[in-house]
């Protein structure tokens, strides 16, 4: 789907994406991945939402493994459902979401919203909320764990809201302490903190193509996929809440 301003109105362009799935599905045709690997996707993500904050001044706020869909025919990925998108109200910040916050503060999968979602006492929504979104993608996608997720939602909230995460090691022993380095950047409970999609770019490990030769199993990954299907599987799907 494409979205493109005209004058004061938006017009949404739908496309066929062949073979549509979400990308992380990719990685888990085979026993092991690469950084190589995710930075493909990671890099095409990032620029498409460097082009969404800064040339469309939209921000996405639903970005989450089923909203990257991989295009089997050009082998890249796509940003879709922008049912919770909004304008930005100068450099960053976007209009405040109302009712719309609170529901995501509410939806039964909480683990990819930024601390702002979840209390609307915090810092009003902007390009950094999704930041963080994209963080957590990054570590799911380079480890197979997701940073926040705990056995309860309350717990999984409190842990977004503390900002409470670690790279275990028997997760992260093949990951580059540059990729580490970038989802530290970002994973900022202070969104003043987290670097913008434009210092995301210009950090090392956009820098270097996420170089490194070490293989990274699928098993973590493969589990995280299965588990994803099966809660989207039982729950109703955020944007259709209404």
């Amino acid at each position: 789907m494409g979205l493109y301003l005209t004058s004061n109105s938006y017009a949404i362009v739908l496309t066929l994406v062949s073979g549509g799935k979400p990308f992380l599905e990719k990685f888990c045709e085979k026993s092991t991945y690469s950084e190589v690997d995710v930075f493909t996707y990671m890099s095409q993500t990032l620029k498409a939402l460097h082009y969404l904050h800064n040339t469309q001044k939209v921000v996405h706020l639903d970005l989450k493994p089923e909203n990257v869909i991989l295009d089997s025919k050009c082998n890249c990925v796509k940003l879709i459902d922008f049912g919770c998108a909004t304008t930005l109200q100068g450099a960053s910040k976007a209009t405040t979401l109302g009712d719309q916050r609170s529901k995501m503060s509410s939806y039964p999968s909480t683990e990819f919203l930024a601390p702002e979602l979840l209390n609307q006492h915090l810092a009003d929504i902007g390009t950094y909320t999704d930041m963080w979104a994209f963080a957590v993608l990054l570590y799911v996608a380079l480890s197979g764990l997701s940073p926040f997720l705990d056995d309860s939602q309350d717990e999984t909230n409190n842990n977004v809201m503390r900002g409470d995460f670690s790279f275990l090691e028997e997760y992260f022993s093949r990951v580059s302490s540059d990729a580490k380095d970038l989802i530290q950047s970002l994973l900022q409970v202070n969104p003043s903190l987290r670097i913008s999609s434009e210092a995301s770019l210009e950090s090392s490990w956009f820098k270097t193509h996420g170089q490194k030769t070490a293989r990274i199993p699928t098993t973590h990954l493969t589990t995280f996929v299965r588990r994803r299907k099966k809660k989207l599987n039982s729950i109703t799907p955020l944007t259709n809440l209404t």
